[in-house]
């Protein structure tokens, strides 16, 4: 069989041509389920004694079928193969030809193999639909997608706005769809032409965002990139972080978090890095003020703490929407600050209403760790493919698993103890426990036609995976605003909040880091073993020849740290309209962070055995 680009040589003699037919109007038997077509063909081939010929690029050989036949003509199966594949196939010497099925393809061995062949392709290609997509002012659209509904069949509209498309059936639907205007379905039963007028999506067309200083713009009316994202969407997959919540959001955003547990920092980049050894995160700016997202603290080269940004301060449940100036010309207004991109934040406001409205938000969620490791679970700890036999080789040997084949005998640990030599295959889950998240927010809003007010309150308690590692944030705003003398408005944004933060969790390297040692246990020694971590003395409980991989539960029932910010963020502004298309703002903002952490190191520690703090 050859499968390559076709050429036909003209020297083919008619006797050829006759012998392939003869070939295709011979019996055949064969029973072959969800195999590739090549293989197929290929068995064809040796049952047969007939040659296909076919392009690898035009044909896809690779593509699983199945075909099923008893004593049935060659020319028949290859039909009831072929034809829902939409390939045609004709007796070209003495060899069969394989391309793609077209309206006009000839049909093979038309008088030999009957109407079989002709009736399956007639049902194919039962219908050509012709017509011209227009606008609503009647001028040609180019480029519309013309699809029959419920299958791959489609073409597009031509410059003039006309299309032809070839329908599998004599009836249907077709389905016209144009960015910009709503999409159209119509119905087809015989018709041989459909002309279709698509209206104005002006849902779209209208879309109006927010843009920088707070200024709102018709997207259409934009000469650069900008993406806008609800605040309903926010809530949806709720995140502590609303950093986090924009990943996979926005185009051409990148979003992810750290593993420090609740409240650490989020890391937002907008098209790339565009520094190599600078900042590379965006300008933030809420209703219309800058805002500091700086890390009150971070890991380093020997670990640390991640105690959060500014964005951990923002509730989602307070946002209105969403905006990703992406270029720089959008985000020239803000100087050389955006020069990463600017995200806006705009919140929630009062509307004019009979009444206060109120409107109460709840959402708890779990949280589980996944172990995605990867372990072999047929060694044990040891060296040299040998157990451990003391204490001392135990803990030598207490995060490496090259001893003996594990075999259930009893073999020392490092706690002294001897124990079945076996796997422990629930140490991820042993360790780490199911954490919460409670969210509880209460809003009222009401207003007239002169002033309007929204004022929400907001709890956030939080227990992570880690033991022992709790936050809670409490949340209260406030938004008002008046129109005074009809050409004055006043516009005013408060925002204050109090976090507290216990046991965040040490990054980065082994020491003080209670995910390390969790992880780089040997197979078969059980993680509670290890627990609570300390000697009668007080000192670590040495588990491994490392001493700076510290006991996981002496990390969380030893080491402690935890920090308190408590934050204002207000902007006030006001208007002052000289004409319908011209006007005046002042505006004042503050954002003032008050912070106290501390980290304690007690004594004992392994590596360093006085403490600090």
């Amino acid at each position: 069989m050859l499968a390559a680009f076709l050429f036909v040589l003209p020297g083919t003699t008619f006797a050829e041509e006759n012998k392939a037919r003869e070939v295709l109007n011979r019996a055949i038997s064969i029973q072959m389920e969800n195999t590739e077509l090549s293989v197929i063909l290929r068995e064809i081939e040796d049952r047969s004694g007939i040659h296909f010929i076919y392009s690898t690029q035009i044909i896809d050989a690779n593509r699983k079928v199945s075909v099923v036949a008893a004593n049935k003509k060659l020319a028949d199966v290859l039909t009831d193969l072929l034809t829902p594949l939409r390939i045609d196939f004709e007796p070209v010497g003495g060899e069969v030809v394989l391309k793609k099925l077209k309206t006009s393809s000839f049909v093979p061995v038309g008088e030999q193999t009957g109407s079989v062949l002709v009736s399956a392709k007639q049902s194919l290609l039962a219908a050509t639909i012709t017509g011209k997509v227009t606008s609503s002012t009647g001028e040609g659209l180019p480029g519309v997608t013309v699809l029959v509904k419920g299958t791959t069949t489609g073409t597009a509209s031509g410059a003039d706005g006309s299309y032809t498309i070839n329908a599998p059936a004599d009836n249907g639907t077709l389905v016209f769809s144009f960015i910009g205007y709503t999409t159209k379905e119509v119905a087809f039963s015989g018709s041989t032409t459909i002309d279709v007028t698509l209206l104005d999506d002006t849902q779209t067309l209208d879309e109006v965002v927010v843009t920088a200083l707070g200024i709102k713009r018709e997207k259409k009316a934009l000469t650069y990139a900008v993406s806008e994202v609800g605040g309903e969407k926010l809530t949806q997959a709720r995140e502590i972080n609303v950093g986090n919540a924009l990943a996979g959001r926005v185009a051409g955003v990148t979003s992810s978090g750290t593993s420090g547990g609740p409240g650490s920092s989020s890391r937002i980049v907008i098209r790339g890095n565009g520094s190599l050894n600078g900042e590379n995160q965006p300008l933030y700016v809420v209703n219309g003020m800058p805002i500091t997202n700086n890390n009150q603290g971070s890991a380093g080269t020997f670990g640390g703490i991640d105690r959060g940004d500014g964005l951990a301060s923002i509730n989602p449940d307070d946002i209105e929407s969403i905006s990703v100036l992406k270029g720089g010309t959008a985000a020239a207004l803000y100087g050389a600050r955006a020069a990463n991109g600017v995200i806006l934040i705009t919140t929630k406001s009062g509307k004019a209403q009979k009444g206060i409205g109120v409107e109460y938000n709840t959402n708890f969620t779990f949280q589980q760790a996944i172990n995605l490791t990867d372990w072999q679970y047929e060694y044990g700890s040891g060296s040299l493919g040998a157990a451990p036999t003391t204490q001392a080789q135990a803990i030598s040997s207490g995060r490496m698993s090259w001893g003996a084949r594990l075999d259930g005998s009893p073999v020392i640990q490092p706690d002294g103890q001897t124990r079945p030599y076996s796997a422990q295959k629930n140490n991820f889950k042993n360790f780490y426990q199911t954490g919460t998240n409670f969210v509880n927010t209460l809003a009222l809003t009401g207003g007239n036609e002169v002033a309007r007010f929204r004022f929400s309150a907001s709890n956030l308690d939080n227990k992570a995976i880690i033991p022992h590692n709790d936050m809670n944030i409490k949340t209260f705003n406030l938004s008002a605003s008046a129109t005074l003398a009809k050409k004055i408005v006043f516009e005013g944004n408060a925002q204050y909040n109090i976090e507290d933060v216990k046991n965040r969790t040490y990054l980065a390297d082994f020491q003080l880091n209670p995910n390390t040692g969790a992880q780089l246990l040997a197979t078969n020694i059980p993680i509670e073993t290890l627990s609570p971590g300390y000697l009668p003395n007080g000192n670590e409980f040495k588990w491994s020849d490392y001493e700076y991989a510290t006991n996981p539960y002496f990390a969380i029932n030893k080491v402690r740290n935890g920090d308190t910010k408590k934050r204002f963020i207000g902007s006030f502004n006001t208007t002052y309209n000289i004409t319908d298309a011209l006007y005046v703002r002042a505006r004042f903002g503050i954002d003032q962070v008050n912070f106290d952490g501390y980290a304690i190191q007690p004594t004992g520690l392994a590596f360093n055995q006085p403490g600090c703090n």
